[in-house]
């Protein structure tokens, strides 16, 4: 077989090469292969498509041929294919026109044109579906003759013509009868053309150079068309679920003398009162501190250092517990006054809580003046516990 009829087969391997790595999903047009057998005219535009090659005002021009073409289309996506074209040899009588416009057949040359386009789809998912290409087009010549006597020269004269490569732009559409057949009109533009040079041109039996024959055929095709539905893949079973896992053992009980629900050994305030909320760590969520303090004074008793102490480690160990320092007066003195009294005793407090390492971002502290007793005002003793600052928890209790 001679070479030049390996190239086609060569580029229908490379169209068929991404079968092999097909990736679709079903109803999509990625991966299917379109099948289009029909008829083409093959209409050279160039005329002349050689000037005067003899020096004797004869051009020379190459005319048209129908014959049977086929595409076999293959879609990398839904709207990208290639598509590579066969065909019968196209058999372009070459004429020569004499001055004054007459024609006569001097020879032929067979052409066989395989072509390979990348094409665009605009519409891949509806009957009419119009694409444009671009592409590369080998123009083999796989025959070529010369008629006795022609334009003058040896009887013996022949015509030799040369392989060329040429770009092509074409311009179709498929419109789809059923689901897998289909019409198709199809308007591409080939640059091609070809060296004419006659072997035996005199006596010697020198060869003659004629120069680049031009033809740059238009190629008009009608065709109908088989598309070919990649499979839907085959649907894997999932694997059955891993068996749950084993429940946890239940935790082992821990000792709670004061049965808070906290062990002891992360209690943080043992011997609290049975039916008291507590926090995670075991502190009563509602702390509380009251602090005493002699009429008209904000300095701290001594009696007073042991329960802020407590409060302290309260705070030491309990990390996450905020409060509100809050200060009172009884009802003696103007409210303004006692206001301001009840504000020092508070911040009184707080400056004793934050100078043990208390962190101040936990405490707050304000001063309510007379308007919160918890005892009468008209006793000595009520009196006495009316003159108080009393330490709230804030925090959410987390537990």
């Amino acid at each position: 077989m001679s070479s030049r009829y390996l190239i086609p087969l060569a580029l229908a391997a490379a169209l068929a090469a991404p079968l092999a790595n097909a990736d679709v999903a079903p109803g999509s047009s990625k991966g299917d292969w379109i099948f289009r057998l029909g008829i083409s005219q093959v209409n050279p535009t160039q005329s002349p498509g050689l000037e005067n090659p003899l020096g004797n005002g004869v051009d020379l021009t190459a005319d048209s041929d129908v014959s049977p073409t086929g595409t076999i289309a293959y879609m990398l996506t839904d709207h990208i294919g290639t598509e590579l074209l066969l065909a019968w040899p196209f058999k372009h009588g070459v004429d020569a026109k004499f001055p004054g416009g007459t024609k006569q057949r001097v020879g032929y040359a067979e052409i066989l044109p395989p072509s390979l386009n990348i094409q665009w789809y605009f519409r891949p998912d509806k009957a009419f579906n119009p694409y444009v290409g671009v592409g590369a087009t080998w123009a083999i010549f796989t025959d070529s003759e010369l008629r006795q006597n022609a334009l003058g020269l040896p009887s013996n004269a022949k015509l030799e013509t040369s392989d060329s490569f040429g770009a092509n732009f074409q311009i179709g559409a498929d419109y789809y009868f059923t689901k897998h057949w289909l019409a198709n009109a199809d308007v591409r533009y080939v640059g091609l053309t070809t060296d004419l040079d006659v072997r035996n041109a005199n006596s010697a039996g020198d060869t003659l150079a004629l120069g680049e024959l031009e033809i740059d055929p238009m190629v008009y095709t009608l065709a109908v068309g088989y598309r070919m539905f990649q499979p839907a893949p085959v649907p894997v079973a999932a694997p059955p679920p891993p068996p749950p896992p084993p429940p946890p053992p239940p935790p082992a009980k821990c000792s709670d003398e004061d049965g808070d629900g906290v062990c002891d050994a992360d209690d943080k305030c043992p011997a609290t009162p049975a039916g008291t909320t507590v926090d995670k760590v075991g502190c009563p969520c509602s702390q509380r501190l009251t602090v005493l303090f002699d009429f008209d004074k904000s300095e701290l008793r001594p009696e007073s250092i042991t329960e802020l102490e407590r409060v302290v480690k309260f705070m030491n160990d309990v990390p996450f517990a905020t409060a509100q320092i809050n200060g009172h007066t009884d009802s003696v003195g103007t409210e303004e006054y006692n206001l301001a009294l009840s504000d020092r005793r508070a911040k009184a407090v707080f400056d004793y809580l934050t100078s043990r390492g208390v962190s101040p971002d936990r405490l707050k502290s304000k001063g309510w003046g007379e308007s919160d007793p918890i005892a009468s005002n008209d006793t000595a003793e009520g009196r006495q516990q009316n003159r108080r600052v009393m330490l709230d928890r804030t925090d959410s209790c987390p537990n």
